[in-house]
């Protein structure tokens, strides 16, 4: 078995260089979107979509000519518009000596003076500046400043950075490109300071490429210092790097590259740190690929906020090379995000993520031939991961808990993984965690021990346990996330120490239609009103009938490229239409009152995808998606999200990646989330709903869940359940406020987590009301479970039978108490001393069939001594084979479900259990007996 020393030692090497400080350089100049490149007409998107071609020749990154393109692709991230752009990578390799780095905006350019006259260059006070002479209130008669620089996209906003004497008011004329003189707009205050960003001018009229600005002096002894262009925005959002496929576009790394003599130590790719609103960045469909002899280059560090992701990619190594594949801890504060469909092969560790943020999800993930760790998670870092796969000879999983004083515990949720180990992994333990984790159907191979949990809080593991040793964790939990927090689930009615575990679909796929098959409102160019024409983007009229238009084209793909459309109407999602894709476009309404709908009615494809628009607007005009037939919805990388369904039935809804308002489910729905961010104050009267998940009856399976602002989050009624696995709050609560709440229905979150917990708050409060009884509680440990008897059985076929329900009777005397709130499930636990006292527990089930049965009680916990119990607690099932003891020890550790044997049970109330103290030589105590029906829904557990 590795001891703690050499997996200390094994993480210390491959961190050497990630704590060194970050570097940053200036840029010189930002401009905004480049319009449709007319190179674009043999990928995956048509060519009027508004995208950016890295291989066009105003950038000149050439695939597979073995040339270096960094330089070319560097000036793509330079000069792109912070209002979001795709980046467009065509198929072949791209060859790089050194990182492409995307920066923070506003992106300046110190642009190139031309020659001037009337204008002299001027050295006063430390100070360089031009003083203007030849003045005239005629423009085309006064003397001209001008300069020239290069921009990727007409007709945006930018600001000219300038300073100026106080005295000079209404100063300079200008213009751009000999189109119309303009005044500067802002008269100074007399201040005799100099004044920086004095002016915004909006609309500037440029050309794709080459541009000319000319100022022309209004008064003589005008002095203009440090004359920049800059976009209007704050940071580089909205960027998303889009290959043809992963296998045909690559980034290539050049092989044995130094720095100053030194290996290479820096990534093929690389958002600034430091910046938390990176908003809707991505990576989709490439590969990167650090080649041979660079030990410490790293793949990709993503940087993302609020909906973000990194889909369908490849990170490769040849066997010396490669240190971190993809690296989510370089800053702090990226998340959410998704990532999905990652393969790894080769480096010193595959993912490594760290610090605060507000969460990250993971799915589909693949890593191979690592020499240190397949993933590491510390620092207070938040994952959900589902869909685990690692081929390794070394750890598959390291979950870390403190790098410097006060980071907090690495928070996990790992789901349906399979870690192998290949030959020379026999001596090695696959996971070890210091921090909080959850685990369900997790399946471990070639390696001599499962997990070793070392959590630091006072319950170091559920039951006890300090890991596992089988090849199979059905379900497993650690402590909690902050000390004092015992193993257990919070529980406040009977129910089984389990999440709800929904069944789990996977999101539908549908085909990528040839381009022949696509259309756009562009298209359709209708003239709505004399001289007034729908079908353009950037402007203030209604596209709602161009819109349309394209959809009953008959083509089954409708795109709506790069712009900003008007949707004042309804649209209906109809004909061929089964994808509804942004070119990274916005949808709005010209007001609140003529805000448009989009219907997803019953004519169409039986599966409609609808993806990759961006910010709807969080202000009240995004369109909404109403849902009002049995179709498939599927929604993928959107932001300002609005849907409801408006029908009795509607069909099954998949979100991924997506950030909005509160959402509503509607009864026998069935919807599956990744990655959703629901940010609505559902407190204010104009909320579109009473909480921002509010499942009137369905069935809600979430992945990765993270809210902030104020009111209800979850309220689950009717019957519904919804199981909510990773849930991630960035609210202030107070001690008293309700944040969720159950009314005969069923829910579960599991690894609950408020990432910066204010002195008084609570990390979510729990009302559960059953036929009229309501409780309350906190959330503690690591989640919470509240199951419908209904519910139990449809998701388990389990029965349940609580100490304190009418199906158990007591004959002698008995006693209850709370003293373990966190070990019983329901009110209390029972207890009796040695003599005639007996429960009798008498199931109603449903189905005839074969049953694992188990019994509960409360016993030695952790400090407590419990040796006054009975070591031969007396228990009789009675089935249908007739009466049949059997003997448990009441002194071992209990808060968990123990095995009473298999038994045959007729349906109905025939069978029984019942614990009699007549010959106990101690104390007995029940809480609880448990039904579980054999067949297809039994879960093999590798422990119970």
């Amino acid at each position: 078995m590795q001891t703690d020393c050499v997996t200390r030692q094994r993480l210390s090497l491959y961190l050497r260089h990630l704590y060194t400080a970050a570097f940053a350089f200036s840029v010189m100049l930002t401009l905004p979107s480049l319009q449709a490149q007319s190179s674009i007409n043999s990928g995956p998107f048509p060519a009027d979509a508004g995208l950016i071609n890295v291989s066009d020749a105003f950038f000149g990154a050439v695939p597979n000519d073995g040339l270096d393109d960094t330089a070319a692709i560097q000036k793509v991230f330079d000069l792109i518009t912070p209002s979001g752009q795709i980046v467009y990578f065509p198929a072949g390799t791209y060859r790089l000596r050194d990182e492409i780095y995307l920066r923070k905006t506003d992106f300046q350019s110190q642009a190139e003076a031309l020659p001037n006259t009337g204008w002299t260059q001027v050295q006063e006070g430390g100070r360089t500046f031009m003083r203007a002479s030849g003045a005239s209130s005629d423009p085309n008669l006064a003397a001209k400043l001008s300069f020239r620089f290069d921009a990727i996209k007409a007709q945006r906003a930018l600001r000219m950075t300038y300073r100026v004497l106080s005295a000079n008011q209404n100063s300079f004329y200008y213009r751009i490109n000999s189109g119309p003189w303009r005044i500067n707009p802002r008269p100074f205050n007399g201040n005799a300071a100099w004044r920086e960003n004095a002016v915004v001018a909006t609309d500037l009229e440029l050309l794709t490429g080459s541009n000319v600005l000319e100022i022309a002096a209004r008064d003589n002894g005008f002095e203009l210092d440090v004359l920049a262009m800059s976009y209007l925005g704050n940071y580089l959002n909205n960027t998303i790097l889009q290959g043809e496929s992963r296998d045909s576009t690559i980034l290539k790394l050049d092989d044995n590259l130094t720095v100053a003599g030194s290996a290479f130590n820096k990534a093929m790719l690389r958002w600034e740190p430091g910046v938390e609103q990176f908003f809707r960045t991505a990576v989709r469909d490439l590969s990167f690929d650090v080649g041979a002899g660079n030990p410490q280059a790293d793949g990709l560090k993503f940087h993302g906020n609020n909906q973000s992701t990194v889909h369908n990619v490849r990170f490769q190594a040849a066997p010396d090379s490669g240190d971190v594949a993809l690296d989510l801890q370089h800053t702090d504060a990226i998340g959410p995000i998704l990532v999905r469909q990652i393969v790894v092969d080769g480096f010193n560790v595959g993912i490594h993520s760290a610090w605060q943020n507000a969460s990250r999800t993971f799915e589909d993930i693949v890593l191979r031939n690592q020499r240190s760790y397949g993933w590491v998670n510390e620092a207070a870092s938040t994952i959900w991961v589902r869909k685990l796969r690692s081929e390794n000879r070394v750890p598959a999983f390291y979950n870390g808990a403190w790098r410097l004083p006060g980071d907090g515990q690495g928070r996990v949720a790992l789901l349906d993984a399979e870690l192998i180990g290949l030959p020379g992994a026999e001596t090695q333990t696959a996971m070890e965690s210091l921090g909080a984790m959850y685990m369900t159907r997790v399946r471990v191979t070639g390696y001599q021990k499962a997990m070793s949990n070392q959590n630091q809080a006072p319950f170091r593991a559920y039951r006890g346990q300090d890991g596992i040793f089988g090849s199979w964790a059905e379900e497993w939990w650690s402590t909690g996330a902050y000390a004092g927090e015992g193993g257990g689930m919070t529980r406040q009615f009977e129910t089984p120490d389990t999440q709800l575990r929904l069944p789990i679909e996977e999101t539908p796929t549908v085909p990528w239609d040839a381009l022949s098959a696509w259309d756009g409102p562009q298209r359709h160019v209708i003239e709505i009103s004399p001289g007034v024409f729908s079908g353009f983007p950037n402007d203030t009229i209604d596209d709602t009938r161009s819109l349309q238009a394209a959809i009953d084209s008959g083509a089954s793909t409708v795109y709506v490229p790069h712009g900003r459309w008007i949707i004042n109407g309804q649209v209906q999602l109809r004909a061929n239409v089964r994808r509804l894709i942004g070119c990274e476009a916005e949808l709005t309404a010209s007001d609140f009152l003529t805000r448009g709908r989009i219907v997803i009615g019953e004519l169409g494809p039986p599966v409609i995808v609808i993806e990759r628009f961006a910010n709807f607007g969080f202000a009240g005009l995004e369109p909404r998606f109403e849902h009002a037939s049995m179709r498939t919805v599927v929604m993928n990388n959107l932001t300002g999200l609005n849907y409801r369904p408006v029908a009795s039935n509607v069909g099954k809804l998949f979100l991924n990646d997506t950030v909005g308002n509160a959402i509503v489910f509607a009864a026998n729905q069935k919807v599956y989330a990744r990655q959703l961010n629901i940010e609505e104050n559902t407190t204010l009267p104009t909320a579109s709903a009473e909480a921002r998940l509010l499942n009137q009856g369905g069935q809600a399976w979430i992945f990765g869940f993270k809210t902030e602002q104020s009111g209800v989050i979850a309220k689950t009624t009717a019957g519904g359940a919804t199981e909510i696995v990773g849930n991630l709050q960035l609210n202030n609560f107070g001690a008293s406020t309700v944040q969720y709440i159950v009314e005969d229905a069923s829910f579960s979150a599991v690894i609950n987590i408020k990432p910066y917990p204010e002195a008084g708050t609570t990390y979510g409060r729990v009302q559960e009301v059953r036929a009229g009884v309501s409780r309350t509680t906190d959330f503690k440990g690591v989640g919470y479970i509240g199951f419908s008897a209904l519910k139990l059985w449809q998701l388990h076929q389990e029965v349940i039978i609580d100490n304190n329900d009418p199906e158990a009777t007591y004959t002698g005397v008995w006693a209850n108490s709370d003293s373990f709130p966190r070990g019983h499930i329901g009110e209390n636990f029972a207890f009796a001393g040695a003599g005639a006292n007996r429960v009798t527990y008498t199931p109603n089930l449903p189905a005839a069939g074969r049953y694992r049965v188990y019994t509960r009680w409360i016993g030695n916990w952790p400090g407590q001594d419990h040796s006054n119990h009975a070591s031969n607690a007396s228990y009789t099932v009675m089935d249908r084979n007739g009466s049949q003891p059997v003997v448990l020890d009441q002194t071992r550790y209990s808060d968990g479900w123990y095995l009473l044997g298999e038994f045959d049970f007729a349906a109905g109330n025939a069978g029984s259990v019942s614990l009699s103290a007549q010959s106990a030589n101690g104390k007995v105590n029940t809480d609880g007996v448990r039904f579980v029906r054999l067949g297809e829904n039994f879960f093999a557990s590798g422990f119970e």
